[in-house]
């Protein structure tokens, strides 16, 4: 996407340091449109570009990738140049659409109420150790990892989050204990 170099962040913490003025700067403003990169031969959302959400003029560009980057930038992406994925152009035809994503539009046209910066929580299982069956059963649990950007407005939201080195999008609340709220 040119022009597009966005800060990455790989924890809450440094993603509130640059961010968080402009993230409360959305409180109280509508979600008036938004924009995401749609596979024209699919024709299905391409999850591997930004999502861009548009709060009465404000830009904000959010895409995840690997298991917990997020890239967060502030009106740099102009949706009317076409999109050359790594020089495919017409191997792999995308365009900007507007308005594409349902979970999103649940919300346009209303103020947003509440901005929260997700992180998860991964847990596993040892099922099978041929080395040393003794940790057979054992649970590992993970750093907090930073995973998503939720935004509300009264009782409808949405989620951007990381899917595994790309986007996701849901407009149920997570909760449970791997999940947390800031």
């Amino acid at each position: 996407i040119k022009g597009y170099n966005p800060p990455i962040y790989s924890e809450k913490d440094s993603l509130l340091k640059t961010n968080r003025v402009q993230l409360l700067e959305l409180i109280g403003r509508k979600l008036t449109a938004s924009f995401a990169v749609w596979h024209i031969t699919n024709n299905e959302w391409f999850t591997e570009c930004p999502v861009i959400l548009i709060f009465d003029g404000i830009q904000l560009e959010i895409c995840f990738q690997k298991m917990n980057d997020c890239a967060v930038s502030w009106n740099t992406i102009d949706t009317t140049q076409i999109i050359d994925w790594y020089g495919m152009n017409n191997e792999f035809p995308l365009e900007w659409r507007k308005n594409s994503l349902n979970e999103i539009n649940r919300l346009r046209g209303m103020s947003i109420k509440e901005v929260n910066i997700l992180e998860y929580q991964m847990e596993t299982v040892v099922i099978e150790n041929r080395i040393d069956p003794s940790q057979e059963g054992r649970q590992f649990k993970s750093d907090w990892m930073l995973n998503g950007l939720e935004f509300m407005s009264g009782i409808h939201r949405f989620v951007l989050f990381n899917a595994l080195d790309t986007n996701g999008i849901e407009s149920e609340s997570r909760v449970g204990d791997d999940i947390r709220r800031t």
